[in-house]
């Protein structure tokens, strides 16, 4: 946040995961910093619980947090203050992830959930349906500077069909 503060540059932090850091871009946005931010799917639907007794498939990194960082997280995508949502797609074979918790690879399946997962915001009363959609199509388009994520003229078609309730 410094060096955005002395260069005028932009910055974006991938997988926000705590309130701790979620404060501090709130803080920068604020202030008027180029500063974006993402979290994964898994950071807003899961807790640290879900290691219970070192089940391997929740071992991600950044590791699942506290409850309380679950709620920010939530908030923080409500707000504004998080600006996407990503899959952080690491899956592992069976092998990878049947080990020791130490041993284990860190990783998820996250294509397969990532839009199951944001719509979860959205029939919880988190988020709009847009924009719980917003932050998986058009607003990583933005900060990538890419075309791509609205159907306009001239952009890419990207589209996907589904039915929300099912």
């Amino acid at each position: 946040i410094r060096l955005v503060e002395l260069t005028g540059g932009r910055y974006h932090a991938a997988h926000v995961s705590t309130a701790a850091a979620i404060e501090v871009i709130r803080a920068a946005k604020d202030r008027g910093l180029n500063f974006t931010c993402d979290t994964a799917a898994h950071y807003f639907a899961l807790n640290e619980t879900a290691v219970g007794n070192y089940r391997t498939f929740a071992k991600v990194s950044p590791p699942l947090r506290a409850e309380s960082d679950r709620q920010a997280v939530v908030q923080g995508l409500s707000d504004g203050t998080i600006d996407a949502i990503v899959s952080d797609h690491t899956p592992h074979d069976q092998e990878a992830k049947r080990l020791p918790f130490a041993n284990a690879a860190f990783g998820v399946v996250g294509v397969e959930t990532l839009l199951p997962l944001t719509l979860e915001l959205y029939h919880n009363g988190h988020l709009s349906l847009l924009s719980a959609l917003n932050h998986v199509t058009a607003s990583p388009a933005k900060i990538l500077r890419l075309k791509g994520g609205e159907l306009t003229r001239g952009a890419p078609a990207d589209m996907v069909l589904f039915d929300p309730d099912t």
